[in-house]
């Protein structure tokens, strides 16, 4: 759930956003159909440099009936340490996974590697090579992304949710080329976000390494003119994925 001025907006490349409506109306449905776990991101937070608004993610949390990361604006120690008692299971770290590597080694020393989550927005760029792109900073940061992952393994992090921007909410397919690539070389578990438009896709995303497929445009959208409906995988949906995958969606 992408979230801007505490309203629930979708993105295509991450640019033009369009409002999908209230967050918590939509946490609502998502319990109703028995989401597996919701993600959070504040897209403006880091940005425009706020402050993480503890008010609305302690209603947030108060809310899901499922396990919840947040992510956005998140820049120390106490920080976190606030987001974690509002009943936060994980938080997500994108900027000051690339400017703070101090931070994020001490956050994985304090409350574990697995409550930290790293967020990887990658871009294409010129000859066709992978560079990671800071969404949150005011400006592009060019980062050698094998290297920049590398880091994070080593500093402790316990999750990466890595998005390519190319193919976030187009919901032509995954980037699966980019999803191998860094699965080769991250122990911890993978989710992959961007693309997702159909069932098949989720299921490529699972064949090809992902521990996990994020989705968004896919759940809020239904139709060819995008006509906004909460909608999640129904009992069918899973039972599909799961005969094809074979054994690795015995735990689907």
């Amino acid at each position: 759930m992408l979230i801007s001025n505490y309203k629930l907006v979708k993105t295509i490349n991450y640019k033009s956003e369009t409002y999908i409506g209230d967050p918590l109306n939509a946490i609502k449905v998502f319990n109703e159909k028995e989401v597996d776990e919701i993600i959070v991101l504040d897209i403006n937070a880091s940005r425009k440099k706020q402050e993480p608004n503890y008010d609305f993610i302690y209603t947030l949390a108060g809310e899901c009936f499922m396990p919840l990361t947040y992510g956005g604006g998140i820049s120390n120690l106490d920080q976190a340490r606030q987001i974690f008692s509002l009943g936060v299971e994980k938080i997500a770290l994108e900027s000051s996974a690339i400017h703070d590597h101090k931070l994020i080694y001490d956050l994985t020393q304090k409350y574990g590697s697995q409550a930290i989550t790293t967020s990887i927005s990658v871009k294409k760029r010129i000859f066709s090579k992978n560079y990671n792109y800071s969404y949150s900073s005011s400006s592009a940061k060019k980062v050698d992304l094998i290297n920049h992952v590398k880091k994070l393994i080593k500093l402790g992090v316990g999750e990466i949710l890595l998005t390519s921007i190319d193919f976030e909410g187009t919901q032509t397919g995954l980037d699966l080329r980019l999803l191998k690539m860094i699965k080769e070389i991250v122990p911890v578990p993978l989710i992959i976000h961007g693309g997702v438009g159909k069932i098949s896709d989720i299921r490529d995303g699972f064949l090809h390494g992902a521990d996990a497929v994020g989705v968004g445009s896919y759940f809020v959208f239904s139709g060819p003119h995008r006509a906004v409906l909460i909608s999640y995988l129904s009992k069918q949906d899973r039972e599909f994925i799961s005969t094809e995958l074979g054994p690795y969606g015995t735990n689907l």
